[in-house]
């Protein structure tokens, strides 16, 4: 475990932002090797309800919050 330390007043604003970039980084992750050289990435949010592309991002977005829930939180630590 790694423990950072920062100012209290920041220490939310912190665990936001490492929240944040650890989700995005998952789901970039699991959206890139998904689409590996194909058409870009559509998000799925028009068209027909719970398309292929929406039920692809639901999946990755789930992902990087249990990632970061189960393994990220615990691995970094700001005080």
């Amino acid at each position: 475990m790694f423990v950072i330390q920062v100012q209290e007043e920041y220490v939310d604003l912190v665990n936001d932002l490492y929240k944040a970039a650890v989700i995005l980084i998952v789901m970039h992750i699991v959206l890139s090797s998904h689409y590996n050289g194909k058409k870009s990435a559509k998000l799925g949010l028009c068209g027909s309800l719970f398309n292929e592309n929406f039920t692809i991002t639901m999946g990755a977005l789930f992902l990087g919050i249990l990632s970061y829930e189960l393994v990220f939180k615990r691995l970094v630590v700001f005080t």
